[in-house]
């Protein structure tokens, strides 16, 4: 009776450790998984743009400190919220943003979006690059998408800036009333004003990238003579100058460095 007293209690024993174990086991487990979600959250903020996932239903599932910047709110708050959500979008805005996570959820592949303008929080617009890429689930499923925003604002308005200093400057070179250009270490002309290629019966475009021996004999001394004043002036980094030059017409062309060495 003793022995089999002893073998039941052993049995019980067995049974309190085997669950033992697999409680801590669980507890690991779940705290293992709490710390996978405290690093996930940490890269996810880590991000310096918006950064997001959303649901086969278009809802916002994780959202990153740069989403609730972009749109001046806790993250928390855009949780289970979809694109209709936000007021500051027209309908217009709302049907394109709509359609993009469609067009991702209908055919699992990314999807870049160039050039979208949208509202921030604020109220302010900002041109967006917006990448959307599909969310694959253990089991192979899709589950959602995640969404990356690039906020190019400041980029596009430098770049139109660029082109507004570059069409200005090209406005005053043509003004010029002699002939102008610009050429680099090589002797290839980089900028051609439209006196220069008036005289030479030719567009600016189709000088840009040529040398001078392309439009005169490369053993004709003219050209011999200005390869050597434009490798004193890179030489020097002075001003450079022939009292006369029998070119296409009489004058007596200037060399100097360009105002940025």
């Amino acid at each position: 009776a003793e022995q089999a007293t002893d073998t039941a209690l052993t049995a019980v024993l067995d049974q309190v450790v085997s669950h033992l174990l697999q409680l801590v086991r669980r507890k690991q487990a779940e705290q293992d998984l709490r710390d996978k979600e405290a690093l996930l959250r940490t890269v996810f903020d880590s991000i310096p743009f918006p950064l997001f996932v959303k649901d086969l239903e278009g809802r916002y599932t994780m959202a990153n400190k740069g989403l609730a910047a972009f749109w001046n709110r806790p993250a928390e708050d855009l949780l289970g919220r979809t694109i209709e959500d936000h007021e500051h979008y027209s309908p217009e805005q709302r049907r394109l943003i709509r359609e993009a996570d469609q067009q991702v959820f209908a055919t699992g592949k990314p999807l870049l979006l160039s050039t979208v303008r949208l509202p921030r929080g604020d109220g302010e617009d900002a041109t967006l690059r917006m990448h959307k890429i599909p969310l694959w689930g253990s089991s192979g499923k899709l589950v959602g998408l995640v969404g990356l925003t690039e906020d190019i604002t400041d980029k596009v308005q430098a770049e139109q800036e660029l082109r507004n200093q570059e069409a200005l400057l090209r406005t005053v070179f043509d003004t010029i009333p002699f002939p102008l250009f610009v050429k680099d270490p090589e002797g290839r002309f980089t900028v051609v004003n439209k006196v220069l290629a008036d005289l030479w019966d030719r567009t600016p475009e189709q000088l840009i990238g040529a040398k001078l021996q392309e439009y005169w004999a490369y053993n004709d001394p003219r050209v011999r003579e200005v390869e050597n004043l434009e490798r004193r002036v890179l030489e020097t980094g002075t001003v450079q100058e022939l009292p006369r030059f029998e070119g296409p017409r009489h004058g007596g062309p200037r060399l100097g460095p360009p105002p940025c060495r």
